[in-house]
């Protein structure tokens, strides 16, 4: 009943996977609370593996923990706040090694050959007009999240921006992959296609709140500048009021005849 099931033929991707929560799992089932931290601290600095299975295994080793007698409790609640622990202080060790030394690191010739002064001029005028959203985006790329955690602390993006949307989009992630584990129990299968699924919805959502986010800023400064225009009026020297009128040929100012049709007479 405790042990992790397994689809007759899996793909190798998924094989793999599922030996890989299975592994964790067993590590997990040891120290819950502070594995759980530790490994997703590691995976915010560098160690190369996914956080997905890593949640999964503790959502697995929570459902254990109740459904086969005479296992320690594993509280979910408690295992989800360890895992966002772990979650934002990898990242924000990440980030304050970019603050700190992103500008010695940048130094060494193989870096500059790959990130040219003209990438990082990019980078930050990017990040100086979209860095929120860039973090909050960049908790979901996991091929590119600790460089561009590493970026927004080198290029100065604030510690409370960068801490408020990391860990709005971590709460939008973290549940959802212990939940599966937890709900699914040991259909390791199951959970990790419903984790995927639900991470795609999320991915989408944010990218959608992020569009309508763009467009919003873009609308509202569009109208403050014109109405700037508006308010600053013409440019010097440029009259607006209309030329004063010419009395045509022949008809006295007041609209009545003129000298000539008053001697006709």
């Amino acid at each position: 009943m405790g042990s992790v099931e397994a689809p007759a033929n899996p793909p190798c991707d998924a094989a793999l996977m599922q030996e890989l929560v299975g592994n964790l799992a067993q590590y997990l089932e040891h120290f819950a609370y502070f594995g759980t931290f530790f490994l997703l601290f590691l995976c915010g600095i560098a160690l190369p593996m996914p956080e997905e299975p890593i949640l999964i295994a503790a959502g697995y080793v929570a459902w254990k923990s109740i459904a086969v007698a005479g296992s320690h409790p594993v509280n979910v609640w408690v295992l989800m706040a360890c895992a966002l622990c772990g979650v934002m202080l990898g990242d924000l060790t990440i980030y304050s090694v970019g603050k700190r030394h992103g500008d010695w690191i940048f130094r060494f010739w193989i870096l500059r050959r790959v990130f040219p002064e003209r990438r990082l001029e990019r980078a930050r005028r990017l990040f100086a007009g979209h860095g929120a959203k860039v973090v909050f985006l960049g908790r979901f790329m996991a091929g590119v999240r600790l460089v561009v955690f590493f970026t927004a602390g080198m290029l100065g993006v604030r510690i409370g921006t960068f801490f408020l949307f990391d860990v709005l989009a971590a709460l939008l992630t973290v549940p959802i992959s212990i939940y599966a584990g937890y709900h699914f129990g040991s259909d390791i299968d199951d959970a990790l296609a419903f984790a995927g699924r639900s991470h795609r919805i999320v991915i989408a959502i944010a990218l959608t709140l992020v569009a309508a986010a763009v467009l919003a800023k873009y609308l509202i400064g569009r109208r403050h500048a014109l109405r700037e225009v508006a308010a600053a009026g013409p440019p010097s020297g440029v009259s607006l009021s209309r030329p004063p009128e010419t009395a045509p040929s022949g008809s006295s100012p007041r609209g009545g005849p003129g000298p000539s049709c008053r001697r006709m007479r």
